[in-house]
């Protein structure tokens, strides 16, 4: 790969590694925030403008030497769109176990105004966000991976 390739795989890999140990050291603590969402967001924009990148550079200048470049290049997105899915699921998985259908039904049962109920939903809540955060900050530690990759091969 050619040096701007190589330049935007170091970004792509070292803001998707910063969101990456970020959401683990949250997960760890069980003290999710706002930080993790905007590093791995932003992870996530940057790998798909990558890949934007890539492929009009590649058109309309010089496309990568090797044609193992595409797979380190293109993959992050689906990662991306797989993470996405399987936070999806784990949050209605979550719901589901503790007799919910969807995040309405917890939400008409906290209204109650029963503290007991406040307190359950809170932990639940807290739970979703926990497996939300591990599974985002895994995708963004394999996107970090591949980015380097990338640069290894280049």
């Amino acid at each position: 790969m050619s040096d701007p390739y190589i330049a935007f795989a170091w970004v792509v890999g070292i803001v998707n590694a910063v969101a990456a140990v970020a959401g683990l050291a949250q997960w760890a603590l069980n003290r999710p925030g706002p930080p993790f969402w905007l590093l791995v967001r932003g992870g996530q924009v940057i790998a798909a403008a990558y890949a934007v990148f890539a492929g009009i550079y590649a058109a309309v200048a010089d496309p990568p030497a090797d044609g193992l470049a595409w797979v380190y290049i293109l993959t992050p997105v689906a990662v991306t769109y797989f993470a996405e899915q399987l936070r999806i699921i784990a949050a209605q998985t979550v719901l589901e176990r503790h007799g919910y259908a969807d995040a309405g039904e917890l939400r008409s049962a906290v209204s109650s105004g029963d503290d007991d109920a406040d307190r359950l939903a809170t932990g639940i809540a807290n739970e979703v966000l926990l497996r939300e955060v591990a599974i985002l900050a895994l995708g963004a530690a394999v996107i970090s991976f591949l980015a380097w990759r990338a640069v290894l091969t280049g």
